[in-house]
């Protein structure tokens, strides 16, 4: 039998409460697909009930990355308890996505592993064991996760309300080879100083690693734009420059399109390969400037929430 004075007895009940009865809101689950064991990382907001229908965001981590890092590192576990939406981090298999570049180096790519059915399948598992509401499903991700993004985008375009790819350019044999079936809200951040993702277009490079082809920033948003049947009207701003440190000035561009979609570009002018507003995780000399000038994830999180 324990023995607290009165003092304490009210923070222990309060601590084994909170600590020992309460929900586990962020957890790792696996689902078995075409013979592979795949696994993601889930993060349900603390106000969630099954009785209302909330948002689904899926966020691909980048190559070689972790989907355990992904939520604290972006910022996105925040947003999902402050505004009530399932975050989920999928894994990539091998720490690699099959985003279209056709490369022999990952696996992933090399074996042709179905990750569109893949991202296919989780929603749809997800769907059965949450309240989701349908039109309200997104997808993001950084790197090769964000050119995940886009190939999502051409080939489940219709399960998503919107994407938001982040430091990546389309592959060229994407472009090439797949056409979007439905208008889609896109929002795009690329920095133009990026030493990996060519902002230009060219090869992704890591150090001397030359790891497939990319068309520019320009010409990915200009497909969307001709995917959309955008209107040739558009808004350009400045964002303010909050910090004057950074290295980093950020322009934005927004074309609407019918259907209530829209095309956005956030140039992010002198911004290297990270997130804005996240933890520079590399030195400057490998990735570039980081800009922190705004929050990617709230960017992206308001961007979904308009559509």
């Amino acid at each position: 039998m324990l023995h607290l004075p009165r003092s304490f007895r009210f923070l222990y009940i309060k601590f084994f409460f909170i600590f020992c009865l309460s929900p586990i809101f962020v957890f790792s689950q696996t689902l078995s697909y075409k013979g592979l064991e795949r696994t993601y990382r889930l993060h349900i907001p603390q106000n969630y009930h099954a009785g209302k229908a909330v948002p689904l965001v899926v966020i691909l981590h980048g190559g070689g990355g972790n989907a355990e890092r992904m939520g604290r590192f972006t910022g996105f576990d925040h947003f999902s308890d402050r505004d009530t939406f399932i975050a989920v981090y999928p894994q990539a298999w091998k720490k690699h996505w099959n985003d279209g570049r056709d490369l022999d180096k990952y696996d992933a790519q090399k074996d042709r592993v179905d990750d569109v059915g893949f991202i296919s399948a989780l929603i749809d598992t997800l769907q059965k064991k949450y309240t989701i509401a349908d039109k309200k499903i997104y997808v993001t991700g950084l790197s090769n996760g964000g050119m995940m993004t886009f190939r999502l985008g051409c080939e489940l375009g219709a399960r998503f309300a919107a994407i938001a790819p982040v430091i990546a350019s389309m592959p060229r044999n994407l472009m090439e080879q797949r056409k979007p079936p439905d208008p889609v809200s896109v929002l795009i951040i690329n920095g133009t100083d990026d030493p990996l993702m060519p902002y230009g277009g060219g090869q992704v490079k890591l150090g001397k690693q030359e790891l497939g082809e990319v068309v520019s920033t320009e010409e990915s948003f200009r497909f969307w734009c001709k995917n959309n049947a955008c209107t040739t009207d558009s808004v350009y701003s400045q964002i303010p420059d909050s910090d004057t440190g950074d290295g980093c000035a950020t322009t934005r561009v927004v074309f609407s399109c019918p259907g209530q979609t829209e095309v956005v570009l956030y140039t992010i002018h002198g911004g290297g390969h990270n997130m804005p507003g996240c933890m520079q995780y590399l030195p400057r000399s490998i990735i570039g400037n980081t800009s922190h000038d705004f929050s990617g994830a709230d960017v992206i999180w308001g961007f979904f929430k308009q559509h």
